[in-house]
Protein backbone atom coordinates (compact mmCIF):
# COMPACT_ATOMS: atom_id res chain seq x y z
CA UNK A 1 0.00 0.00 0.00
CA UNK A 2 0.87 3.38 -0.79
CA UNK A 3 1.03 5.69 2.45
CA UNK A 4 2.87 8.47 1.42
CA UNK A 5 0.56 11.59 2.19
CA UNK A 6 -0.84 14.08 -0.42
CA UNK A 7 -2.49 16.40 1.34
CA UNK A 8 -1.04 20.55 2.13
CA UNK A 9 0.84 20.74 5.42
CA UNK A 10 -0.45 23.76 7.74
CA UNK A 11 3.00 25.71 6.49
CA UNK A 12 2.40 25.26 3.14
CA UNK A 13 -1.31 26.66 3.44
CA UNK A 14 -0.42 29.33 5.76
CA UNK A 15 2.51 30.34 3.10
CA UNK A 16 -0.32 29.83 0.13
CA UNK A 17 -2.61 32.39 1.79
CA UNK A 18 0.02 34.95 2.68
CA UNK A 19 0.90 35.02 -1.00
CA UNK A 20 -2.79 35.88 -1.72
CA UNK A 21 -2.93 38.37 0.59
CA UNK A 22 -0.14 40.38 -0.58
CA UNK A 23 -0.87 39.67 -4.47
CA UNK A 24 -5.14 41.27 -3.34
CA UNK A 25 -3.09 44.01 -1.31
CA UNK A 26 -1.28 44.86 -4.75
CA UNK A 27 -3.84 45.09 -7.14
CA UNK A 28 -7.62 45.70 -5.49
CA UNK A 29 -6.63 49.12 -4.90
CA UNK A 30 -5.56 49.98 -8.40
CA UNK A 31 -8.88 47.94 -9.44
CA UNK A 32 -10.94 50.26 -7.25
CA UNK A 33 -9.21 52.95 -8.53
CA UNK A 34 -9.59 51.80 -12.38
CA UNK A 35 -13.09 51.45 -11.57
CA UNK A 36 -13.83 54.82 -10.06
CA UNK A 37 -12.25 56.31 -12.66
CA UNK A 38 -14.57 54.80 -15.22
CA UNK A 39 -17.47 55.60 -13.36
CA UNK A 40 -16.61 59.05 -12.74
CA UNK A 41 -15.61 59.64 -16.43
CA UNK A 42 -19.15 58.20 -17.59
CA UNK A 43 -21.40 60.61 -15.23
CA UNK A 44 -18.74 63.32 -16.02
CA UNK A 45 -19.62 62.68 -19.58
CA UNK A 46 -23.50 61.84 -19.13
CA UNK A 47 -23.50 65.48 -16.87
CA UNK A 48 -22.12 67.33 -19.27
CA UNK A 49 -24.21 66.69 -22.38
CA UNK A 50 -27.44 66.72 -19.96
CA UNK A 51 -26.72 70.15 -19.35
CA UNK A 52 -26.06 71.50 -22.86
CA UNK A 53 -28.67 69.53 -23.96
CA UNK A 54 -31.39 70.97 -21.57
CA UNK A 55 -30.07 75.05 -22.26
CA UNK A 56 -30.47 74.14 -25.92
CA UNK A 57 -34.02 73.25 -25.04
CA UNK A 58 -34.67 75.67 -22.82
CA UNK A 59 -33.57 78.49 -25.38
CA UNK A 60 -36.53 77.47 -27.42
CA UNK A 61 -39.04 78.27 -24.23
CA UNK A 62 -37.20 81.06 -22.81
CA UNK A 63 -35.13 82.52 -25.98
CA UNK A 64 -31.31 82.88 -26.63
CA UNK A 65 -29.05 82.44 -23.39
CA UNK A 66 -28.21 86.30 -23.26
CA UNK A 67 -32.05 87.38 -22.83
CA UNK A 68 -31.87 85.02 -19.80
CA UNK A 69 -32.96 86.70 -16.40
CA UNK A 70 -29.40 86.83 -14.46
CA UNK A 71 -28.96 88.56 -10.91
CA UNK A 72 -25.65 88.43 -9.35
CA UNK A 73 -24.81 88.04 -5.69
CA UNK A 74 -27.24 89.57 -3.43
CA UNK A 75 -26.35 91.61 -0.74
CA UNK A 76 -27.84 92.97 2.44
CA UNK A 77 -27.91 96.42 3.56
CA UNK A 78 -24.52 96.04 5.40
CA UNK A 79 -22.68 94.70 2.05
CA UNK A 80 -22.69 90.78 2.89
CA UNK A 81 -24.17 88.34 1.02
CA UNK A 82 -27.43 87.45 1.56
CA UNK A 83 -27.63 84.15 1.77
CA UNK A 84 -31.10 83.24 2.20
CA UNK A 85 -32.05 85.61 -0.92
CA UNK A 86 -29.04 84.16 -3.20
CA UNK A 87 -30.83 81.03 -2.33
CA UNK A 88 -34.07 81.64 -2.93
CA UNK A 89 -33.19 83.18 -6.24
CA UNK A 90 -30.80 80.32 -7.20
CA UNK A 91 -34.00 77.97 -6.48
CA UNK A 92 -36.25 80.04 -8.40
CA UNK A 93 -34.01 80.59 -11.46
CA UNK A 94 -33.23 76.87 -11.56
CA UNK A 95 -36.80 76.00 -11.78
CA UNK A 96 -37.19 77.86 -14.88
CA UNK A 97 -34.47 77.50 -17.08
CA UNK A 98 -33.08 73.93 -16.08
CA UNK A 99 -35.25 71.77 -14.20
CA UNK A 100 -37.61 71.34 -16.95
CA UNK A 101 -35.57 69.59 -19.61
CA UNK A 102 -33.50 67.31 -17.16
CA UNK A 103 -34.51 64.39 -15.01
CA UNK A 104 -33.75 64.61 -11.34
CA UNK A 105 -35.08 63.41 -7.90
CA UNK A 106 -35.23 66.56 -5.69
CA UNK A 107 -34.11 69.66 -5.22
CA UNK A 108 -33.20 71.37 -1.94
CA UNK A 109 -33.76 74.81 -0.11
CA UNK A 110 -30.64 76.46 0.65
CA UNK A 111 -30.09 76.85 4.81
CA UNK A 112 -27.85 78.97 6.53
CA UNK A 113 -27.53 79.59 10.21
CA UNK A 114 -25.12 81.96 11.35
CA UNK A 115 -22.53 80.81 14.15
CA UNK A 116 -23.74 82.15 18.16
CA UNK A 117 -19.79 82.67 19.37
CA UNK A 118 -16.89 83.24 17.19
CA UNK A 119 -15.08 79.70 17.54
CA UNK A 120 -18.40 77.73 15.59
CA UNK A 121 -18.68 77.73 12.47
CA UNK A 122 -21.91 78.53 10.37
CA UNK A 123 -24.06 76.19 8.51
CA UNK A 124 -24.21 76.79 5.08
CA UNK A 125 -26.12 74.25 3.07
CA UNK A 126 -26.80 75.17 -0.64
CA UNK A 127 -29.48 74.83 -2.93
CA UNK A 128 -28.86 71.23 -3.97
CA UNK A 129 -30.02 68.98 -6.73
CA UNK A 130 -30.27 64.90 -6.69
CA UNK A 131 -29.92 62.82 -9.39
CA UNK A 132 -30.85 59.32 -9.83
CA UNK A 133 -27.87 58.18 -10.17
CA UNK A 134 -26.77 59.32 -6.72
CA UNK A 135 -24.54 62.42 -8.24
CA UNK A 136 -25.60 65.66 -6.90
CA UNK A 137 -25.61 69.29 -8.33
CA UNK A 138 -25.25 72.09 -6.09
CA UNK A 139 -25.41 76.31 -7.42
CA UNK A 140 -23.80 79.24 -5.79
CA UNK A 141 -24.65 82.66 -7.27
CA UNK A 142 -21.48 85.02 -8.06
CA UNK A 143 -20.58 87.46 -11.38
CA UNK A 144 -21.64 84.23 -12.69
CA UNK A 145 -23.79 81.05 -11.42
CA UNK A 146 -20.81 78.52 -9.89
CA UNK A 147 -22.05 74.73 -10.29
CA UNK A 148 -20.24 72.28 -8.32
CA UNK A 149 -21.38 68.76 -9.91
CA UNK A 150 -20.31 65.69 -7.07
CA UNK A 151 -20.14 62.65 -8.57
CA UNK A 152 -20.90 59.82 -5.66
CA UNK A 153 -23.47 62.85 -4.11
CA UNK A 154 -22.80 63.47 0.01
CA UNK A 155 -20.83 60.74 0.25
CA UNK A 156 -16.76 61.22 0.90
CA UNK A 157 -14.55 63.00 0.43
CA UNK A 158 -16.62 66.07 -1.22
CA UNK A 159 -13.47 67.36 -2.23
CA UNK A 160 -12.43 69.12 -5.79
CA UNK A 161 -10.86 67.96 -7.87
CA UNK A 162 -11.62 64.13 -6.39
CA UNK A 163 -15.55 63.97 -6.36
CA UNK A 164 -16.17 67.19 -7.15
CA UNK A 165 -15.86 69.22 -10.45
CA UNK A 166 -16.88 73.28 -10.57
CA UNK A 167 -18.35 74.85 -14.09
CA UNK A 168 -19.50 78.27 -14.74
CA UNK A 169 -22.85 79.40 -16.32
CA UNK A 170 -22.14 82.93 -17.23
CA UNK A 171 -24.20 85.35 -19.10
CA UNK A 172 -24.07 88.86 -21.42
CA UNK A 173 -24.80 90.39 -18.33
CA UNK A 174 -21.89 88.70 -16.37
CA UNK A 175 -19.17 91.28 -15.92
CA UNK A 176 -16.42 90.47 -17.83
CA UNK A 177 -17.67 87.51 -18.42
CA UNK A 178 -18.50 87.23 -22.02
CA UNK A 179 -15.54 85.29 -23.24
CA UNK A 180 -16.89 81.98 -21.50
CA UNK A 181 -20.56 82.76 -21.78
CA UNK A 182 -22.81 79.71 -21.25
CA UNK A 183 -21.75 76.56 -19.36
CA UNK A 184 -18.57 75.05 -19.56
CA UNK A 185 -15.80 74.12 -17.03
CA UNK A 186 -14.84 76.79 -14.62
CA UNK A 187 -13.20 79.45 -16.20
CA UNK A 188 -12.26 77.13 -19.06
CA UNK A 189 -11.27 80.39 -21.27
CA UNK A 190 -8.16 81.44 -19.34
CA UNK A 191 -6.72 77.51 -19.84
CA UNK A 192 -4.67 78.28 -23.22
CA UNK A 193 -3.91 74.74 -23.96
CA UNK A 194 -3.70 71.17 -22.04
CA UNK A 195 -0.30 71.90 -20.37
CA UNK A 196 -1.68 75.30 -19.27
CA UNK A 197 -4.97 73.60 -17.91
CA UNK A 198 -3.09 70.42 -16.44
CA UNK A 199 -1.05 73.26 -14.41
CA UNK A 200 -4.12 75.15 -13.29
CA UNK A 201 -5.45 72.05 -11.73
CA UNK A 202 -2.52 71.21 -9.43
CA UNK A 203 -2.75 75.06 -8.34
CA UNK A 204 -6.54 75.32 -7.92
CA UNK A 205 -8.57 71.72 -7.83
CA UNK A 206 -11.70 74.07 -9.25
CA UNK A 207 -10.01 73.97 -12.56
CA UNK A 208 -10.04 70.26 -13.34
CA UNK A 209 -12.87 70.28 -14.46
CA UNK A 210 -11.17 72.24 -17.47
CA UNK A 211 -8.19 69.45 -17.81
CA UNK A 212 -10.81 66.88 -17.75
CA UNK A 213 -12.22 68.42 -20.89
CA UNK A 214 -9.51 68.57 -22.71
CA UNK A 215 -9.19 64.85 -21.89
CA UNK A 216 -12.36 64.12 -23.26
CA UNK A 217 -13.90 63.56 -19.59
CA UNK A 218 -10.95 60.65 -18.98
CA UNK A 219 -8.50 60.39 -16.26
CA UNK A 220 -5.07 59.92 -17.88
CA UNK A 221 -2.20 59.03 -15.87
CA UNK A 222 -1.19 61.92 -14.73
CA UNK A 223 -4.14 63.16 -13.34
CA UNK A 224 -2.51 64.99 -10.53
CA UNK A 225 -5.86 63.73 -7.53
CA UNK A 226 -6.50 60.27 -6.57
CA UNK A 227 -9.92 59.49 -6.25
Amino acid sequence: MNNNNDAFTLAEVLITLAIIGIVAAITIPSLIQGYKKTEYSSKLKKFYSTMQQAIQMSQIDNGPLENWDFQKQIEDEDGNRDYYANYEYEKTWIKKYILPYIKYNKITDGEYIPPETETEEAVNNPVMVYFADGSTMTTFLGDCFDIVYDVNGEKSPNESGRDQYRYTFCFAASPGMQNTQGFRPYLSGRATSREDAYNRCIQAAAFCSTLLQYDGWEYKDDYPYKL
